[in-house]
């Protein structure tokens, strides 16, 4: 079956079982994304099989892709299956700094440094001048942290292949 993540600059190879794959048709991937691109494949004894090179994949965009199976012979066309895969950058070409944090470890950061820089400074509102500037209520800081606090955790089990904690609800008779 096709692969859900590949990394640039890395050969890939995938095959998936067809009915049609008897080398009286022609099978053929289509990426689109961050680029169109088109992969050949071969068909033979019922079996669709592609192989991709390093130095193919390494000229490939990261970011995510959708795929699509297209099968062919003469006039005829069929759309087989589609989903979608991620490129991902080759971490030995990698020259800036990467960022690998969740975007709820980055909205939570962001809030509670804005609640430490208002620590110091207990105006939600004022005006000089004739302008103004209005902040964002601590009320609502804490709300949106305790939020991102919660989706942090939930992200970090995830990925330490915990399962989430169980509630339990009982009903007193």
């Amino acid at each position: 079956m096709e692969p859900t993540s590949i990394i640039a600059g890395t050969t890939v190879e995938w095959s998936r079982n067809h009915g049609h794959a008897y080398g009286l048709w022609e099978f053929q991937y289509v990426l689109t994304g961050p680029q169109s691109i088109t992969l050949s494949t071969t068909a033979d004894s019922g079996v669709v099989s592609t192989t991709v090179t390093a130095a193919t994949t390494a000229a490939w965009s990261p970011g995510k892709y959708q795929w699509f199976l297209w099968r062919t012979s003469g006039d005829e066309k069929h759309a087989i299956d589609t989903g979608y895969i991620e490129v991902r950058s080759n971490p030995f070409t990698q020259t800036e700094p990467v960022d690998h944090s969740q975007h709820a470890e980055r909205m939570l950061a962001a809030i509670e440094a804005r609640l430490e820089n208002r620590a110091a400074s207990d105006y939600e509102q004022y005006s000089i001048e004739g302008r103004s500037l209005a902040r964002i209520p601590f009320a609502e800081l804490n709300k949106w942290r305790s939020h991102y606090r919660n989706e942090v955790a939930r992200l970090k089990r995830r990925e330490s292949g915990k399962k989430a904690p169980r509630r339990v609800i009982y009903r007193m008779p």
